[in-house]
């Protein structure tokens, strides 16, 4: 399993996401959790992905790769706000 952070951040409350929007590198998470990731006493959202579903090819095969995460605030509750964040990623057991 593959752990990856939606931050509660400048704004953004990750509470809010609508967890059934949630890609990350073309997969969907299989559980999530709400906790503080990143110990700013705010409560931040923990999705776990399969390695096996995830897509993310090594153009340069030098193992760093982006990798990009897209999902929606729930828009019944909070309007339509969508949001994508990519960053760089160390592949390893390739």
């Amino acid at each position: 399993m593959i752990p990856v952070a939606i931050l509660t951040y400048g704004g953004y409350d990750a509470t809010k996401t609508d967890t059934n929007s949630i890609m990350f590198a073309g997969a969907k998470p299989v559980r999530w959790t709400y906790e503080d990731a990143n110990g700013d006493g705010t409560i931040d959202l923990i999705c776990f992905f399969k390695k096996q579903d995830l897509n993310i090819p090594d153009p340069d095969g030098d193992g760093w790769a982006y990798a990009t995460l897209t999902c929606h605030y729930d828009a019944s509750k909070y309007g339509e706000y969508y949001f994508e964040a990519s960053d760089l990623v160390k592949l390893v057991g390739q």
